[in-house]
Order: C-alpha cells, then sequence, then structure tokens
C-alpha cells in the first residue's frame, strides 16, 4: 500500500509540475516554457539559485520578463525563444538543448498544452 501511495504522490508532483509549466526533464538541466512572468519565472530563478542548468523558454524574447532573466541570472541559465504553438521554435529550441547538454531527449507536450 505504501508503494502506490508514493506512486501516487510523485505522479501528482510531476503531473503539478507539466500543467505548470510544461516541465521537460533533459539529462544535466531542467526545460521550462512559460518563464515570462509567473510560476515559469518564479521556477527558473528559483532552480538557477540552486545550481541547475535551465533553459527557460519565453513566448517573446524582448518581453520585461526574458529580459530581467537574462539580466539577474547565472551562466547556467538560457532564454529561448519557445511559443509552444510554433512548431519550427519548439525543434529550434529542442535542438539547442540537445546540443548544449549532448543528450539525446524527445519532446513531449499533450494537446491542452498547446
Amino acid at each position: 500500500m505504501e508503494g502506490i501511495v508514493e506512486g501516487c504522490l510523485g505522479f501528482l508532483y510531476d503531473l503539478l509540475l507539466v500543467v505548470c509549466v510544461g516541465l521537460l526533464r533533459v539529462a544535466e538541466g531542467r526545460s521550462l516554457t512559460g518563464c515570462d512572468s509567473g510560476f515559469g519565472h518564479d521556477l527558473a530563478r528559483f532552480l538557477d539559485s540552486a545550481g541547475m542548468r535551465v533553459f527557460a523558454g519565453v513566448l517573446d524574447e524582448l518581453s520585461p520578463g526574458a529580459l530581467e532573466l537574462k539580466k539577474a541570472a547565472s551562466p547556467n541559465l538560457t532564454v529561448l525563444q519557445l511559443d509552444i504553438t510554433n512548431s519550427s521554435q519548439i525543434t529550434q529550441a529542442h535542438q539547442y538543448i540537445q546540443s548544449q547538454t549532448g543528450e539525446k531527449t524527445s519532446l513531449t507536450y499533450t494537446e491542452e498544452e498547446i
């Protein structure tokens, strides 16, 4: 019974992250969408301050939130232009992340995220 509860809690935690920011796990870093403002912005800054490699996807690289991330972040945080409704931007971001991490990753998202 304990294993089932732990599994459910882990699933709910992962689901919360996916719903809130579209989290894509990468071996040595984290790729987030929605980092222009709100929870995604705060999570990107938190993970950066914790010393993690962060790829922060923003709808507009010139938005105030994106510019603030670029200015305040460590070299471990990279701001990426990433409109999740634009397949070209998704592909470019994916290729960039792979080139930086050396990891072969797959992109997974649901229609609800688009």
